[in-house]
């Protein structure tokens, strides 16, 4: 078996990582214990309390946000769905009142899970668990932002989220006071106008690309399907077949979507709604333009008003100084008719021009009044104006807002299913066996009897006759008959209307009509729309394809391609795919995943359990130099099957066909799930402890073995034998690591979160020991030899049922180098003797 069929991607992870990380996940949990403690203090109520909160969500969200952007393989759906959960709690809670113990309960359960939902997040990536098919879906659909965009808190990384959203009256308000605010406005509507048009001319042209596209995919797609179904038998036939369908209709809902994208879903409400906006921004544009118009004539009126003031004024100022200087010359010279006509003229010049000055004042400041009455008048208008472009905007805000949605629902309900659909032909293509059809075409061939080699023989030579003297010849010779030869090596050459081939004295003779009824009687099971064959086996086929419903549907259709209907536990396999291996199984309580250890071992009457002995044995047999062991994780839906099967029988699973990285992840999980870690909750606090110190350097040489040596020996028997077959076995990983790159260090990684774990505490708790569990396990497996024995140089390798208890219990050593040079493993001790000599 090629075990690098299922190559993943290997993400490394290393010390230096697991600090950081801690330190961040020590963060987090400080941040969640701050929001707590908000509810649970008890020293606030009302706004504050609301205040508060939100500050705090605002923390634990940007705290949250840190984390996932620098450790992608994080996300996943639980915790952006207890994190949504959270925030709308804290959002939509009415704190008018006060918190009673039941609502600050329920905050405390929301805040619970969005800490468990991190933990688990965080425990499968040191473990590998992370789905590599689906690493990085989880952020296309979902991401902190659309999280943190549904409540209003403080983040620093985006401050607008601190501003409220203005009202209308205020918005206008600002706008009214600006002495542009106006034109700004106007301005703005401009751009919005503009804006829309290149979003309609893009959906436009996209859809036109779209529709063009939909309708040559469906062109190819019946094409390519009437060509490949002429015949039958072919691998992956129906796969393919259901590509093609899946093409045509994912083409036709494709086309679909895009017209009505083009009429009333998107292009349409747009255009109407830009062409309405900008008919009344127009109309706006020239109220306002008649308004600023009349102002500005005012306002000249006002100015010239003014300077017919000023000019009265310095004409009435200068005959002022004419009249009194003509009074002054009368008074020297005396006073005569000339002098007294000349000053009564200038005193008449001084009435006229002050009666000047008063109408030219009066009017003056009537235009004053009239200016001071239109500047009221157009602040007026330019509020009436400014509500109106207000209203525009909001009513095209709510336009594009909804065909914006709209849009993407129709793609949505468009492509919802495509991924689905991918991943069901990869799971179906996956099982199918190489060279199968072409075996099942070779087995339906009619058969045309025993197969008998003719031999040529002699042909005398035959003189040539007069037309009248032509006789016909026949000759003894058993290489001809009175017919015409049969044509071998091909299967179509005979008659369907008679069912002969030649006469009765041919090789071939009374060959059986076959049809398609006959040639699936000889089948094993029923033949699937893939595997029937037409009338001639070299004729052409109408191939049918059903629908496909599920994964099962498409993955275990044939009952002979089907991988899945070969393993032992078939009857007692559940075919959904979603089962949760925590539940009951098939109505009964497990007895291998989520069970005690040591209730486990007397159910099945054995020192260490089935799975663990199978899983490294299969590993040290096949998989020990594979790169990222233990780190890279398997195939879903296989990992679940197997766990079933181990579920129904964990002594009879057959693992010769499934994938090491598979096997691994069903080890994990087993452990993963024991209610209490392999290396105990007793042990815990000792062993982080010493890491504790070894770090520090206050112990070191021989009391490192020592102080492990008294740690594993305070173990239950049970756990004893089983952490110390499995802490040998990844030393054998380890010592491969030029190969697979898994040495102590990352191991350590991988296992340090699994087997040991407190007993009390949050679950962020645990994880702030990350770094001391990892160096836990690291030193177990670096230490393996002088803890626990010398086992490097043994293979582990299931027994055979025939293999006797005496033959059991006899220990025969075999080197790595016989191993590695592919001799025989007759010598290998099996498992049950390496677990009989385990103190």
């Amino acid at each position: 078996m090629n075990v690098n069929c299922e190559e993943t991607p290997f993400i490394y992870v290393n010390q230096d990582d697991i600090i950081h990380l801690t330190q961040e996940v020590k963060n987090f949990s400080d941040a969640l214990a701050k929001l707590k403690c908000v509810f649970t203090d008890g020293t606030v109520c009302g706004d504050e309390i609301k205040v508060a909160a939100h500050e705090q969500l605002g923390e634990v969200l940007f705290t949250l946000r840190q984390v996932l952007e620098k450790y992608f393989a994080l996300q996943s759906e639980d915790l952006f769905e207890t994190a949504g959960n959270l925030i709308n709690k804290i959002k939509n809670y009415n704190y008018e009142s006060s918190i009673s113990s039941g609502s600050t309960q329920s905050f405390c359960d929301c805040i619970d899970k969005l800490a468990l939902a991190f933990s688990s997040s965080v425990s499968e990536y040191l473990m590998g668990d992370v789905e590599p098919l689906y690493t990085g879906d989880i952020a296309k659909s979902k991401s902190y932002e659309v999280i943190a965009s549904t409540v209003n808190v403080h983040t620093p990384m985006d401050e607008t989220k601190t501003i409220n959203v203005m009202g209308p009256d205020e918005v206008n308000e600002i706008l009214r006071q600006h002495d542009s605010g106006m034109d700004v406005a106007l301005q703005r509507a401009k751009v919005w106008s503009k804006y829309l048009k290149d979003i309609i001319y893009y959906i436009d042209k996209k859809a036109q690309l779209e529709t063009d596209y939909s309708k040559n995919l469906i062109r190819l797609a019946q094409t390519t399907k009437s060509t490949i179904v002429e015949d039958a038998l072919l691998p992956l036939q129906s796969v393919y077949c259901l590509l093609f369908n899946m093409d045509m209709d994912y083409a036709a809902s494709c086309q679909k979507t895009q017209t009505q994208l083009q009429t009333d879903k998107f292009i349409r409400p747009l255009a109407t709604r830009r062409a309405e906006h900008d008919k009344i921004r127009k109309n706006i544009k020239e109220s306002w333009n008649r308004e600023v118009k009349k102002m500005q004539e005012s306002i000249s009126n006002l100015r010239k008003a003014q300077s017919l003031f000023y000019k009265s004024k310095q004409e009435n100022e200068k005959a002022r100084e004419m009249a009194n200087k003509a009074e002054t010359e009368m008074n020297i010279q005396g006073s005569s008719s000339t002098i007294s006509t000349k000053v009564d003229k200038r005193k008449k010049i001084v009435e006229d021009t002050m009666n000047r000055a008063y109408e030219t004042e009066h009017s003056y400041r009537a235009h004053i009044d009239e200016t001071n009455a239109k500047h009221k008048e157009l602040d007026k208008i330019k509020g009436h104006l400014l509500s109106k472009v207000y209203e525009q905007i909001l009513l095209c805000d709510e336009t594009i807002k909804n065909v914006t949605v709209e849009y993407f629902d129709l793609l949505h309900n468009m492509t919802a299913s495509v991924p689905l659909q991918f991943k069901r032909l990869s799971e179906s293509s996956k099982q199918y066996t190489p060279a199968s059809k072409y075996a099942e075409y070779v087995r339906r061939l009619p058969s045309n009897g025993a197969h008998q080699i003719e031999e040529e023989v002699f042909k005398p030579y035959i003189p040539t006759t007069k037309p009248d003297d032509k006789k016909p010849y026949v000759t003894n010779s058993p290489s001809y008959s009175s017919e015409a030869p049969s044509q071998e090596g091909s299967p179509s050459c005979y008659d369907i209307t008679d069912g002969t081939h030649g006469n009765s004295g041919s090789r071939g003779s009374n060959i059986k009509e076959w049809s398609s009824g006959d040639l699936a009687s000889d089948s094993d099971s029923t033949p699937s729309a893939e595997s029937s064959p037409p009338v001639s086996p070299r004729g052409p086929i109408a191939l049918q394809t059903s629908s496909v419903n599920s994964l099962e549907d498409l993955v275990h259709g044939d009952g002979e391609d089907s991988e899945y209907s070969q393993t032992k536990s078939q009857k007692a396999s559940d075919t959904s795919s979603g089962v949760k291996l925590h539940q009951t199984f098939l109505g009964k309580h497990c007895h291998t995943f989520g069970v005690n250890l040591e209730d486990h071992l007397k159910t099945f009457n054995t020192d260490v359990p089935h799975i663990i002995k199978k899983c490294l044995g299969e590993i040290e047999r096949k998989g020990i130099t594979i790169k990222g062991i233990y780190r890279v994780s398997g195939v879903k839906s296989k990992v679940e099957s197997l766990c079933k099967q181990f579920e129904a029988d964990p002594d009879g699973v057959d693992l010769e066909q499934q994938h090491p990285n598979v096997i691994t992840s069903v080890l994990k999980m087993y452990l993963r799930q024991l209610p209490e870690p392999l290396l105990t909750f007793d042990a815990y606090g000792g062993f982080i402890q010493t890491a504790k110190e070894i770090n520090a350097g206050t112990i070191s040489g021989e009391k490192i073995i020592d102080k492990l040596k008294e740690l594993i020996g305070q173990l239950p028997p049970a756990n004893y034998k089983t952490t110390s077959l499995l802490i040998s076995h990844l030393r054998q990983v380890s010592k491969e690591s030029d190969e697979n790159q898994m040495n102590a260090s990352n191991l350590g990684i991988v296992f340090g979160p699994t087997l040991l774990r407190p007993y009390e505490g949050t679950p962020l708790s645990s994880l702030v020991d990350t770094y001391y569990q990892t160096m836990s396990v690291e030193l177990l497996i670096k230490h393996s030899d002088e803890l626990f024995g010398e086992k490097t140089e043994t293979v582990i390798i299931p027994s055979q049922e025939s293999t006797t208890a005496k033959e059991k219990h006899e220990r025969v050593p075999s080197t790595k180098s016989s191993k590695k040079s592919g001799g025989s493993q007759e010598e290998s001790p099996t498992l049950e003797q390496l677990v009989s000599e385990l103190p």
